[in-house]
Parts: C-alpha cells; sequence; structure tokens
C-alpha cells in the first residue's frame, strides 16, 4: 500500500508539473501574440 501512495505522489507531483509547464507555455503563447 505504501509503494502505491508513493507511485500515486509521483503521478500527481508530474500532473501539477505538467500544468504548471500548459499554463506557462499558454502565457508565452499570448505575449508573443500580442507582440506580433
Amino acid at each position: 500500500i505504501i509503494r502505491l501512495t508513493k507511485l500515486f505522489g509521483q503521478y500527481l507531483f508530474s500532473f501539477k508539473r505538467y500544468k504548471a509547464s500548459l499554463e506557462d507555455y499558454k502565457e508565452f503563447f499570448e505575449k508573443s501574440y500580442k507582440y506580433n
């Protein structure tokens, strides 16, 4: 059970990182769109 919880935690962490990078990319895209 502990191993499963660890795996789930890693999945949550990677998901948060993916979401954050996605938002950063969106922000960058909007900025570049404004400048163009």
